[in-house]
């Protein structure tokens, strides 16, 4: 949310997160990733 406010994006609603790596996948918590979606408008 920050780096959408410091360059100018307006969020058009929700954001929402995908899981890249996670426990299934990944042995340490280090390795985890996640994406954080945000909808512009």
């Amino acid at each position: 949310m920050k780096y959408a406010e410091q360059n100018g994006y307006k969020t058009a609603g929700l954001c929402r997160e995908c899981y890249i790596d996670g426990i299934w996948n990944k042995e340490s918590e280090e390795d985890w990733l996640t994406e954080i979606q945000l909808p512009i408008g």
